[in-house]
Formats: structure tokens, sequence, C-alpha cells
């Protein structure tokens, strides 16, 4: 028997697990026998809600209502629902076991309720366009009362329970609404002596929390197995009395889309309340999210997750947690909790995400807020902090993100009012990392200790460019910069302008420079160097041949210590910029520059005092 002969009884059990899209643009189009199965097909699922005005028509002549047993309409563009009404009867939608109706008005649900067969509807969907709904309400309780549902679904109804006269001998088991109130939570529960499953769509300070709630003496309703409720309670006490109604949970959901009690974030919170109060509980999703300010003594993530680490929630439930900590650019970060996959925060100014969960170590994940890329751990090799003003939690956060990672290479922090603490703790933080070339610490406040720290951890990398610029340490700092110098065989670039190094410092530089051979680019502005810090540098350049750029600009030099420099360059080779912007230079040690760099054509000198001139006879 080949496929196009088989029994059209066969071809309607193909088309039960069919969508309605791939059976009338798909399935109808292969060959007449196809066609004809479709037309006596009896169960018939459809969801009008993508289907254009155009082909409202051509699926009305194919399709019988009598043969559609669940209907899924929505008024989500001008005169769809005319048009449905015009080519379709309601009255002879005789079989419908469901009806979802979104964005729908009240002229057209009294249209559908009060003309289709209602009585053979076991679940029902509205979700009504209408400011006022009371009148749409009235029609719905109509039609609860006429039908036996076992599910309703009402989207965007607030506090309304109260206003809904159930049948005494209710069929209802699945049940989702917006709003409502403890009281009303009661109502619902003792109503409905059938009800399994119940979904609070938009509880918040006017539903389940505040002072409207006040427990009932001994009362539960065992009835109920699953509870999801979406911007739950914010305090501990409410969402107790709420859960104590409900011994019988086998699945609980909860989620916060604004600001979460800290409490939520408690692991061992959850275990007291579950042992002693949810004992049947199997399944357990929520998400719970929170924000603070990154100068906060808030605790880190990381310490977070720790409460989900206990045997009660990887061995005895296998309920595994993540927590998803954005860094922001505001001064703010925010954390989220959960179970179950959650969204992925876009908003603007994030500078990073990272998460750690319940099994797994820390993995960082990077967004460019520029072009919204997200770069996950295993290709991170850049991370921008500049003038992100992080500190506090923020930096202990980073701390924690960084700490296994094995593939950052570049890293800027400058304007982050970094001290001597947190380089220690970014240094703890990257003891292990063996990738870094670039980094970038200018613009903070490390002093003398701090730059210990980082030169300790620097060491056995390939640290190719380093700038320390307008920070707080001496020649003290200098000293431990001068020994990475004297062993790296990578470095080639150090920027510690506008620093204190002094005479001292200088001489440190110097001593190390006649061994080091890599560096080759040096920036030394604004450090108080006089003609005695220049004649050290001078007798530096006389031997040195990898050094190309030099940088002294803002300092205290003189005629007299330019004079040693175009001495010393007059046997230099390798020098290509000299700047001496903002330096004591006479128009006499300008000269001596000119007759410096007539002999040497690569050369380029820069010097401003109170007028620019540059000197460049290349």
């Amino acid at each position: 028997m080949d496929f196009l002969s088989l029994p059209v009884e066969l071809l309607h059990r193909i088309l039960d697990h069919l969508d309605f899209k791939s059976i009338f643009c798909s399935f109808r189009c292969v060959c007449k026998q196809f066609h004809a199965a479709i037309v006596t097909y009896n169960k018939c699922q459809l969801d009008f809600t993508s289907i254009s005005k155009s082909n409202l028509e051509l699926v009305s002549y194919i399709i019988q209502p009598e043969n559609i047993i669940s209907l899924t309409i929505s008024n989500n563009y001008k005169g769809k629902l005319r048009k449905f009404f015009s080519v379709y009867d309601v009255h002879r939608f005789s079989r419908l076991n469901s009806l979802t109706l979104d964005q729908i008005d009240q002229v057209d649900l009294d249209r559908f309720l009060q003309h289709i067969n209602i009585f053979t509807l076991t679940s029902l969907s509205i979700n009504s366009r209408e400011a006022n709904k009371t009148k749409a309400l009235a029609t719905i309780v109509s039609a609860i009362n006429r039908c036996h549902l076992k599910q309703l679904y009402l989207d965007k109804f607030h506090n309304i329970i109260k206003n809904i006269s159930w049948p005494v001998q209710c069929t209802l088991q699945h049940l989702t609404i917006g709003r409502c109130t403890y009281t009303d939570l009661h109502l619902i529960l003792s109503h409905l002596p059938l009800l399994r499953t119940l979904a609070l769509e938009n509880s918040d300070a006017y539903g389940l929390d505040g002072s409207n709630i006040v427990p009932f003496a001994d009362v539960t309703y065992p009835q109920l197995t699953s509870l999801t409720i979406k911007n739950c309670p914010y305090y501990a006490k409410h969402l107790k009395t709420i859960l104590s109604l409900t011994p019988s949970l086998v699945h609980l959901k909860l989620s916060s889309k604004g600001h979460s009690s800290i409490f939520q974030f408690d692991g061992a919170f959850w275990v007291e309340f579950i042992q002693t109060k949810l004992p049947l509980l199997d399944k357990f999703d929520f998400m719970f999210s929170t924000s603070f300010l990154l100068y906060s003594d808030a605790r880190q993530p990381i310490s977070y997750i720790h409460s989900f680490r206990t045997p009660f929630w990887l061995d005895d439930k296998h309920w595994f947690v993540t927590c998803d900590y954005y860094l922001t650019g505001s001064c703010k970060s925010r954390m989220i909790l959960y179970t179950f996959p959650t969204y992925t925060l876009m908003e603007p100014g994030i500078i990073l995400r990272y998460k750690v969960s319940s099994i797994d170590d820390v993995q960082i994940l990077n967004r460019d807020s520029k072009n919204g890329t997200v770069v996950t751990e295993d290709i991170l090799d850049t991370l921008n902090f500049d003038g992100e003003q992080i500190t506090g939690t923020g930096i202990r956060c980073l701390c924690d993100a960084l700490r296994n990672n094995t593939t950052l290479s570049t890293l800027y922090l400058r304007e982050n009012h970094i001290g001597d603490n947190e380089i220690k703790s970014f240094c703890e933080a990257l003891k292990n990392n063996t990738t870094l070339t670039s980094l970038h610490l200018g613009d903070n406040s490390i002093q003398n200790s701090g730059i210990q720290y980082l030169i300790d951890m620097l060491r056995n990398k390939p640290l190719v460019i380093l700038d320390l610029r307008n920070n707080h340490f001496a020649a003290e700092g200098v000293r431990y910069l001068a020994d990475l110098l004297r062993n790296s065989t990578t470095l080639t670039t150090l920027n510690v302008a506008k620093n204190n190094l002094g005479l001292q410092g200088i001489q440190y530089l110097v001593d190390a420079l006649r061994i080091n051979k890599t560096l080759m680019n040096l920036y030394l502005e604004d450090n108080h160097i006089d003609d005695r810090g220049a004649n050290y540098l001078a007798d530096m350049l006389r031997n040195n041949t990898t050094l190309i750029t030099l940088d002294l600009k803002n300092n205290d030099i003189t005629t007299q210590g330019v004079d040693r420099l175009a001495e010393a360059l007059q046997t230099n080779t390798t020098l290509t910029t000299l700047c001496l912007e903002m330096n004591d230079i006479s128009t006499e040690g300008i000269q001596h520059l000119h007759r410096v760099i007539r002999s040497n054509m690569t050369l380029t000198i820069s010097t401003v005092n109170d007028y620019t001139t540059e000197i460049d006879m290349m």
C-alpha cells in the first residue's frame, strides 16, 4: 500500500499530530486525497491569530465550523473580527471544546458566548480590551454557569473574584486570573473543590501583599497541587501565610518582576519552610531579582548561592539554582536568582553580566553596550570598565567573575577610585591568569603597597602594556616596577605619568632600563623631573637600543637638562619621539635640539612653553 492510498481514518490520525499551519499550507496541497481528508476532518484546531483577512474566506470554504473543536482568534488588527463573522456563522460552532478570545471588545464577546454551543466548552480563555470589565465579567459569569469548564484563563481581570457566582458543583480544575486579594484566594479555594492548578498573573502590593493578609485559623485547601504566583509578596510572613493554605502542593512557581525581598535569596529559609509546610513539593521554580548600589555593603552573589548548595537542594530535590549578576554604569547593579531559564537583561548601560550556579563555577558573559552583542566566557578577551565608578560590591563581584577566567588579555579599569585594597583583590583574582597582555589602571588611587601587590601578580605574565597614569605612588612604588622591568621579556609600553616619582624613582627606572631589552614606549609626564633626572635619562639613552618614545611633558627640565639629552641623542639612533612640552626650555635649548635632529633624520621632538613649537626635520 502506497502513502496516497491510505484510508481516510489513518490520514485523520496523522492530522491529529499536525498544527493548523502545516495542515493548511502543506498537507492540503500534496494531492486531492489529502485535500479531501481535510474537508472531512472533524478535530480541527484553528488559530486565526496569524491568518490574514484575505485567507479567512479560503479557510472557511475548506473547514466547516462543525468540524472545529478548538478556536483561537485575536482582534489584533482592525476589521479582522468583522471579516470572521462575515464568513462564519457562530451558531454552527457546535462542537467547540476550547475557545480563546484575545483583545476582544464587549460586543464581540457577547456575540461569541451567547450564540455558540457553550455546553461543549471545557476550556475558555479571554483577554478583554475593554477598560471597564464589569459587563465583560457578567457575560463570562453567565457562561461559566452554563457550561462545564475545566480550564479558565482571564487575562488582565483584577480583583474580580467577589463578583463571580461559582456553580454549586463547579468542575473547574485549572484557573488563571490577574490580581486577587488574600480573601479572594480563600473564596477561590473554598468554591472550587476540584481545582488542581491556580496561576495568579499579577499579584502585587494591592493583591497578596500588604495589610489585607490576616491568617484564617486552621484552614487549608488540600485539593490544590500546583500554584503559580507572579510578582509574589515582598514579605516572608505574607508568603508563608499564603502557602500555608495549600499543604498538598507538588509544583510551586514564584517570580518577581521588581525588587525582591532578601529572604527570597536565602536557601535556608526555603528549606525550613518546605520541609515543615510543603512536604509533598516535588518541583520548585522561581525567579527573584533585586538591585543595589555598587558602593553599598551588599553581599556578593556567590555568597547567596552557597545556601543553595546543600544536600537538600542538590541531592534530595535535584533543584539547581543560578544567580545572574549585572554590573551597570549607573552605580547600580542587578541580581537575578532563578531555577528556570529567565530573560537576559538588556537595559542600557550594562557593561558586564556574569553568572554562578549551585553546581558550577563563575561564568562571565560580557555585553558590549554599543552593539548589544554577547560574548561568552570561552572567547572573552577584553573587559572595559573605564569611568564606570565600580567600587564596593561591584569590585568584589568582578573579582569573583575573574577568578577562574583563562582567556582575558585586556582589562580597562581607569577612573574607578581603585586603591590598594581593591588592587589586592584584583591581584588575588588574576593570579592564575596566564593570558593578560594589556592592563590599564590609570586615574585611580593606587599607592606604593598597591604597586607591590600588582607587580607580584604580574610576574611571569606576558604583559605588553601597563598603564598606571595619574595614581598616588612614589619612588617606593617605582622600585617594584623596576623589578618588573628587569625581568620582563614582553613589556613594550609603560605609562607612569602624573605620579610623584621624583629623582629616586627616575634612578630606579634608569637602572632597570639598562637591563631591559623590550620597552619601547615610556611615559613620564608631570613627575617633577628636574635636570638631575634628565641627566640620568640621558645616560640611559646613550646605550639604549629599544626605546622609541619618551614622554617628558610638564616637568621641571631646563635648558641644562635639555643639553644633556641632546648630547645623548647624537649617538642614539633608536628614539623617534621625544616630548618636552611644558618644560622651562629657553630658545638656546631649542636651538640645540635643532642641531641634534639635523643629524638624526628619524627623530621628532616637540616642545611647548607658553606657545607650541614642534621641531620636525623629517
